[in-house]
């Protein structure tokens, strides 16, 4: 290797210094001075500053050059990192505006980007490093949503339909690439490759359109946790394939030993990711909640994300399937609703770059020189995958709208197919130009996703209707990824304090239901041990109904001791769900008002009641009558309140509203008899 030095960077050095690239071991530069450099302290007059720090002197001569080109390398860094900040702020809204996923948009934006188009970024590497952390947030919320119960329920999604999705799709497209002249190698890694679909690209579509409840997203789900675990097979079967000559039984029967004990390898290690974190896990989560800082909980929850996924690839395994785990183990703790709320920006911005980089690895060049062909394999992917996909999910109880739909949503080549093809390009048995050829139609096909989801959704209902009316959307139990994500006609309390316990209490007795809302761990893991229904969340986060995974709340009682807060909640609610009855707690009159003007069906100031109660009660003591006292009240809560807030307080249940009444609006009778039950407490005391 000849010497020399590339901005100030030894070329000789560059092999004696390891860095971990994924799987594959690669090598960073050494700058030449680094290994003799030490800084050396320069005093001022007034202190240690920048210029603290210098370059050796025996470097002096052309020292200059290397530092400029640091900072260069930097403020290059920093530029693409604010074009790309840029390119994800301006592409989200554009796209929503004309109704499209954002997911293309930012594909759009890489390939504009990109070094295949207009090149204003040229080096994707370090930026892809960063933004397949996006994909393992993205598998560690669908862990969370995935209890280890609801996993046992997916395993005929998972390892039924999904290993006969993985069979016969790799089948069938290895099949076609050794008809067009792949050899026996070739075509299996390009057969099995594609077979994978697009995890990111399908949790996001789905999250879009709202349809993670439905029970063909379930099926979604359990293919694609079966894809996932493929993936660490595959990764290890490329190798093998390299050095297989496919020229006599005794061969092919050592590449399946080899195959069958890296499964085994990979079971037992996800078995003890299992057991080792199940352990540490919540107690560490359990102390870290109980200093009730946000900046640490946050902490913990990005360590475990990357440092479960860094201990999947110690393994052998894969990264996502490590975070997919650790989203597991935490899916029954009270802070799974804390924990996807902090994760949610991180999770959002760098799964956007994960799309970016995507687009970026498209080169368009290819796609010119030959279209038609292109086109063909394309159409080919998708057609082959879907019609195999929905034929299969028949017998799995689904109906043939909803195979359909799940057919083309998963149609589309996965992310993984890049690690795999990158491998076998890097072993020498798959041609540089086939491997551009493929990445050209995963990523096509991936940005096609959205087209084929939203046609799903069109198709479905005509082919329903055109279906014996037997066949219906609810012929098999739905597996969920939440426990309330379904429950409608429910009461949401927001505060599990004082007020919101007796509130819980009194609708118990009714058996009205609820879900019990407050961002403190000790309160929700009280209610939790209590058998409520609850969850761990901060309503103040303008999505916090949709944490509470309610789809369409009869009533929310917001009994919080803030009027700050309680003003600023009830903007939110009134902003996604306009129509929904609102009861507050109000700190005083004041605030009572406020509230009323956002349009909240009922109020009560504690301070003022309690004084009335209080003044009645010194009236009592001097001999007047309870009648009286509590006229009285009346008239001060005429001249204070208002009468026609007043109307509010005391007023009895009309018949519509009695239990014997069959057009109740169960909201409006609970806060009518909670009055009532007020009251005649109040009388009891008084008597």
């Amino acid at each position: 290797m000849d010497r020399g030095s590339i901005c100030g960077f030894s070329v000789a050095a560059v092999d004696r210094v390891p860095c971990r690239a994924g799987a594959v071991t690669s090598f960073r530069p050494r700058p030449a001075y680094m290994s003799s450099f030490v800084p050396r302290r320069v005093r001022s007059g007034s202190g240690l500053g920048l210029s603290s720090f210098q370059p050796p002197k025996r470097f002096s001569s052309r020292s200059s050059r290397g530092w400029q080109c640091i900072d260069v390398g930097f403020l290059g860094g920093l530029e693409e990192t604010i074009e790309l900040l840029i390119a994800t702020a301006v592409v989200v809204p554009v796209f929503k505006r004309f109704n499209l996923s954002p997911i293309l948009g930012f594909l759009s934006a890489g390939v504009a980007l990109g070094p295949h188009g207009l090149r204003v970024i040229t080096d994707v590497a370090d930026i892809s490093q960063i933004a397949d952390i996006g994909v393992l947030f993205l598998l560690f919320e669908m862990g969370l949503e995935l209890s280890i119960d609801r996993l046992r329920k997916l395993r005929i999604y998972a390892f039924g339909l999904g290993t006969l999705q993985m069979a016969f799709t790799s089948a069938a497209l290895a099949a076609g690439a050794l008809f067009m002249g792949a050899g026996i190698s070739e075509a299996l890694v390009v057969g099995s490759s594609l077979s994978l679909s697009s995890s990111a690209f399908v949790l996001q579509l789905l999250a879009e359109r709202k349809e993670q409840a439905t029970r063909y997203a379930t099926a979604a789900y359990g293919i694609l946790l079966l894809q996932d675990i493929a993936v660490v097979p595959l990764l290890v079967l490329v190798p093998l394939l390299s050095t297989t000559e496919w020229t006599g039984f005794r061969e092919i029967e050592g590449l399946f030993v080899a195959v069958a004990a890296t499964a085994a390898k990979a079971l037992a290690a996800v078995l003890g990711v299992v057991v080792i974190g199940g352990t540490v896990l919540r107690p560490v989560f359990r102390f870290v909640s109980e200093s009730r800082s946000s900046e640490a909980f946050t902490s913990v929850v990005l360590a475990t994300v990357l440092g479960a996924g860094l201990i999947t690839d110690e393994l052998g395994l894969s990264m996502t399937l490590g975070a997919f785990i650790a989203g597991v183990l935490l899916s029954e703790s009270s802070y799974r609703s804390k924990i996807k709320v902090d994760i949610e920006p991180f999770r959002g911005l760098l799964l956007g770059l994960f799309f970016i980089t995507t687009g970026m690895s498209m080169d368009i060049s290819v796609f010119a020189e030959q279209p038609l062909e292109i086109t063909a394999l394309i159409v080919s992917l998708i057609g082959v995958k879907a019609s195999t996909l929905a034929l299969l999910s028949l017998p799995f109880n689904l109906t043939t709208a909803e195979s359909t739909k799940l057919g083309l949503i998963l149609g589309q080549g996965g992310e993984f197919g890049f690690v795999i093809f990158a491998l076998a390009n890097k072993l020498g048995f798959l041609p540089d130009d086939v491997n551009k050829i493929l990445v050209v139609v995963i990523v096509s096909s991936m940005a096609l996703t959205p087209v084929m989801a939203e046609a799903g959704a069109r198709l479905a209902p005509i082919i329903q209707a055109t279906l014996p009316s037997k066949e219906t959307e609810t012929g098999a139990e739905v597996v969920v990824p939440s426990q309330t994500l379904l429950q409608k006609d429910v009461v949401i309390i927001v505060g599990y304090g004082t007020v919101g316990k007796v509130v819980v209490d009194m609708l118990t007795r009714k058996f009205i239901p609820f879900i019990v809302i407050d961002r403190n761990e000790d309160l929700i893991r009280d209610a939790s041990v209590q058998g409520l229904p609850c969850v761990c969340a901060d309503a103040e986060k303008p999505d916090f109904i949709c944490e509470a995974q309610v789809s369409s709340p009869t009533a929310v009682v917001l009994t919080m001791n803030s009027a700050r807060i309680a003003i600023d909640v009830v903007a939110n609610i009134r902003s996604e769900i306009p129509e929904v009855p609102i009861y507050v707690r109000a700190h005083d009159i004041e605030n009572m008002k406020q509230l009323s003007d956002l349009g909240v069906v009922a109020t009560y100031p504690e301070t003022f009641e309690t004084s009335l109660l209080l003044g009645q009660r010194v009236l009592r003591g001097y001999g007047i009558a309870a009648q009286d006292a509590k006229a009285i009240a009346k008239v001060l809560r005429n001249e204070w309140v208002g009468e026609e807030i007043d109307e509010n307080y005391g007023k009895e249940a009309s018949p519509a509203e009695r239990d014997d009444s069959p057009n109740k609006e169960p909201a409006k009778l609970v806060v009518a008899e909670s009055e009532k039950q007020h009251d005649h407490q109040s009388d009891q005391r008084k008597e």
